[in-house]
């Protein structure tokens, strides 16, 4: 009787305890995997959870996954989501190249010449932690997330949020539960040697693949009872897959990363797993059908994902909640200004550049332009910029990482016509004055050349500054008769110049100035050989440029207009076969002119249309003297390109020219284009120096039409490839041209 009263009252105890625990409340977790461009799948999945009305309450992602995540977090859709993968050029955020129409002008001129950049400090090479800083990437993940900018706390996101980066220090997994988003999405998606780690918290990051690529736990440990993980990472390589050095190297720091995940798999609830066997992670031409890979993938577990909604009792969520009421302002409203991470000398270049007194109402897209213009100057390394709210607008926090003073570069060039060489430089900059760059090249090759640029200008536009200029240079010399290789020599030119310049605007310049020249015609090359021909003169000159193409080699879009004009004070021309006989060449003058437009017919195909022109009056008509209409030559004005002429083909006084190139790019990066010009050159009788006597040549005045095919590649790092065949219709001769790298 006793044991049944003791049994009776634990059992009114066991009720009482049961009624008085709340039940538990489940909430859904979903994780979100890296995986480069297959992370873009994870869309596709997330338009399949909308359309059943699921909503998580908790995410969290790694390296891509923490973008898509970080992005559905504080309120995008998956349509939306979809419309930024469309409209971002992912593949040119791995680099920090800027776009060319957001260079000043002064940049572009120096733009587009080197392969490699080292950074110089106390005598060293500064060898990169990575090939990227990350400028660009974090500037388009500051401009998405402008919603969310003033919030330092990820839990009051509208879905809390997580994601992982990799304490490069330890091997220990960061995770980001506050702080700036970017940030955040940045040191997550930071692959080691592509990008720089990034320091946050006195803590050096990497991409999170290395500790959790698929979060699962951290998710749980957000509070979620139940998870959904897409996981879109690759597996190990199977021994066929195994065909180069490549893939044995990424199968050797796979090991942990696959470990981990599988790992990760098994603690979530419902796995998805969009078969992408044949994307890699760089694939972001294919965003279509990645997406579309992720919605098959989720379509194939409806029956899992309805059940998994039932057991959580989830209530239907209409598309309109989803959507969240989430919008970006069109304008900015910029009231006051702070900068990060600079001395005060450093703060005072940033004002003199970034050109924005508050307070001033701009849109984000003009924002992002003057930004691009402080980290286009070459004065800073790295420049992102933050949002905060305050009264009637927006502070902006500008926060940069300096240049160095000294930079090495390296760049390599090959032309059919002037062969290898290899271009080393020193660049300086604040040089005798704040803001004063110095940039020295020395070209080592068969016809070796140095060059130096010294600007220095105000800050405001259109500035005005001084430009200092000079070269020494040799480069071949070739003349042709009746299409024909006549003679070869070896010529040299070296001139200073000095004059005003002005950056009329961020696409225009002018220089006027005076300068000093010498070319010397020698039969071979030696320093001390004795001259042929001698031309030395001093002269004033006019350049205009204004450059709005968007990109120097293989153009889209945009237009280009130079004018170059030269006018001799004095001078003589020396011919040193005949008892050296000095001829004068004051009042000689040259005019240059030269037109491009590019109309963009579609996403794959544009139409160049350009024109040239030039006009010169001489004194004393000599081969060191006149126009060489063939392939140009980076840093002789007087060297023309025409389609159908090799390289000097013709001499000329005077020339004009038009033609279309039909340019098609069937591939990123790859191009396809059809060539045709028309015009007309005069050429005068002139003197020409061969093997110690003077011949005199006679003039020539004939039509000039040609076309041709190039075929031609981009590599960003390495620059331009192109081989090119144009036939001379006039002459009925063919020429074939391979470039490989920036000319200079």
């Amino acid at each position: 009787m006793r044991k049944l009263i003791i049994l009776f009252h634990l059992f009114l105890f066991s009720i009482s305890i049961h009624s008085q625990t709340p039940a538990i409340s489940e909430k859904l977790g979903l994780v979100l995997s890296g995986g480069g461009a297959k992370g873009l799948a994870h869309i596709g999945v997330l338009k399949v959870l909308e359309e059943e009305g699921i909503e998580p309450q908790f995410i969290t992602g790694t390296s891509m996954g923490s973008i898509i995540g970080g992005l559905y977090a504080i309120g995008y859709t998956a349509a939306d989501l979809e419309k930024v993968a469309h409209n971002v050029p992912w593949l040119e955020y791995f680099d920090d190249e800027v776009l060319r129409n957001a260079q000043p002008i002064e940049a572009k001129e120096a733009s587009e010449r080197y392969q490699f950049s080292f950074a110089v400090a106390n005598g060293k090479i500064q060898l990169p932690k990575g090939f990227i800083q990350g400028t660009k990437m974090s500037m388009l993940l500051s401009q998405l997330t402008l919603p969310a900018h003033q919030i330092d706390n990820f839990d009051d996101f509208f879905i809390p949020f997580r994601c992982v980066a990799t304490n490069l220090l330890t091997g220990e997994g960061y995770i980001f539960d506050k702080g700036f988003l970017p940030d955040a999405m940045v040191s997550s998606a930071c692959i080691p040697t592509v990008f720089e780690p990034r320091i946050v918290d006195n803590k050096i990051l990497i991409d999170g693949m290395f500790v959790r690529n698929l979060p699962v736990e951290d998710c749980i440990n957000m509070g979620a009872t139940k998870t959904i993980a897409i996981d879109v990472g690759a597996p190990l390589s199977k021994l066929d897959e195994l065909t180069s050095f490549v893939e044995v190297l990424g199968q050797t720091t796979s090991f942990g990363m696959v470990k981990s995940t599988e790992e990760q798999q098994k603690k979530a609830d419902l796995l998805i797993m969009p078969k992408l066997k044949n994307m890699g992670s760089l694939d972001f031409s294919n965003i279509d059908t990645l997406i579309a890979l992720g919605e098959k993938a989720a379509r194939n577990m409806l029956p899992q994902i309805r059940a998994l909604k039932k057991e959580l009792n989830l209530k239907n969520q209409s598309p309109t909640k989803i959507a969240r009421n989430f919008t970006i302002p069109t304008e900015l409203n910029i009231t006051s200004i702070d900068f990060e991470g600079g001395e005060k000398s450093d703060i005072r270049t940033l004002r003199r550049l970034i050109k924005i007194k508050p307070p001033k109402i701009l849109t984000q897209d003009e924002l992002i332009d003057k930004l691009i213009g402080v980290y286009a100057s070459g004065f800073f390394t790295y420049v992102d910029y933050r949002l905060l709210p305050e009264d009637n607008g927006y502070k902006l926090m500008v926060r940069t990482k300096e240049s160095s003073n000294v930079y090495l570069k390296f760049g390599g060039f090959y032309d059919t016509n002037v062969n290898a060489a290899i271009l080393i430089n020193t660049s300086f900059k604040n040089v005798l004055l704040k803001g004063a760059k110095l940039s020295l090249d020395m070209r080592i090759s068969e016809t070796p050349g140095v060059f130096l640029d010294y600007l220095i200008h105000t800050s405001s536009r259109p500035n005005v500054g001084l430009r200092i200029d000079g070269k020494w240079n040799f480069y071949p010399g070739e003349y042709y008769e009746n299409n024909n290789l006549a003679d070869g020599f070896i010529m040299q030119h070296a001139k200073d110049q000095i004059g005003l310049y002005s950056g009329i605007s961020s696409h225009s310049s002018i220089w006027l100035g005076w300068g000093t020249e010498i070319y010397v015609q020698k039969q071979v090359f030696s320093i001390d050989q004795f001259e042929s021909v001698k031309l030395t003169q001093n002269y004033l000159f006019a350049k205009y440029k204004r450059d709005k193409l968007n990109r120097k080699h293989f153009p889209t879009s945009g237009y280009n207009i130079g004018i170059n004009g030269k006018y001799v004070l004095g001078g003589k021309l020396q011919n040193r076969v005949e008892e050296f006989q000095d001829q004068s060449t004051s009042e000689n003058y040259y005019a240059q002119l030269e037109y491009t437009q590019i109309f963009h017919l579609d996403k794959k195909t544009s139409l160049h249309w350009f024109s040239q022109a030039g006009f010169s009056q001489l004194r004393q008509n000599n081969y060191i003297n006149l126009f060489y209409l063939g392939n140009t030559i980076a840093t002789q004005d007087r060297f023309v390109d025409v389609v159908g002429f090799d390289y000097m083909d013709q001499l000329a006084n005077q020339y004009a020219f038009s033609g279309l190139k039909l340019q098609w790019e069937p591939s990123l990066g790859y191009f396809i284009s059809l060539l045709a010009s028309y015009g007309s050159f005069d050429l005068q009788p002139f003197d020409l120096v061969q093997e110690g006597q003077i011949f005199k040549k006679s003039g020539q005045k004939e039509n000039m039409a040609g076309v041709g095919i190039e075929l031609g590649m981009l590599v960003r790092q390495f620059g331009p490839l192109s081989l090119t065949t144009e036939y001379d219709i006039i002459n009925n001769t063919f020429n074939m041209n391979f470039k490989m790298g920036y000319a200079f």
